[in-house]
């Protein structure tokens, strides 16, 4: 049990899944559009490395260690009448076992503190494969929309992906 109410943890977590969902936008359109950007493709490439490390880390802030204060698992709605425990709504709404988010989420964590948070020498694991991070989050927001009244951080993502394209149009090779 936490000693933190529900309100506290989420005061703290919705930032955390907003600035991750931010961030992996911001990475994915750089990739996507990363030949076609003006100025040193270094630049570029380190500016992308650098959200793609950030959210990394963002989203083990949230889906990471259980110990973390702002886990997911800390939020507690059992007292609502339609409650599903998270895990289990994200699972079915993926089409994945728990084996299958074990092994993922191991990735995430490994990557995250051999490789993001910090550099263990020797790592050569690939580079997780990130949609299904974005895809929990998105879940994880649906989940705590459907128990807790709170901002649409999806209406936040979209007008954050609106504001970002021209920002990425004008960076663009003319």
């Amino acid at each position: 049990m936490s000693k933190y109410t529900t309100d506290d943890i989420l005061i703290r977590q919705v930032p955390i899944l907003r600035d991750f969902l931010y961030h992996y936008s911001t990475y994915k359109e750089l990739i996507h559009n990363v030949e076609n950007l003006s100025g040193p493709k270094l630049f570029w490439k380190f500016t992308a490395d650098a959200h793609l490390l950030t959210f990394v880390n963002y989203w083990c802030m949230v889906f990471g260690s259980k110990g973390n204060p702002t886990h997911y698992s800390k939020v507690d709605f059992t007292e609502e009448y339609d409650y599903v425990p998270f895990q289990e709504y994200f699972l079915e709404a993926l089409d994945m076992t728990h084996e299958d988010y074990e092994k993922y989420w191991q990735a995430m964590k490994g990557f995250r503190d051999k490789f993001s948070a910090h550099r263990e020498i020797g790592y050569k694991e690939p580079v997780p494969y990130f949609d299904i991070a974005h895809k929990v989050a998105l879940h994880y927001v649906s989940w705590l929309e459907k128990y807790n009244i709170m901002p649409s951080l999806e209406m936040m993502v979209e007008q954050y992906q609106e504001e970002l394209q021209p920002m990425i149009e004008s960076f663009k090779v003319k």
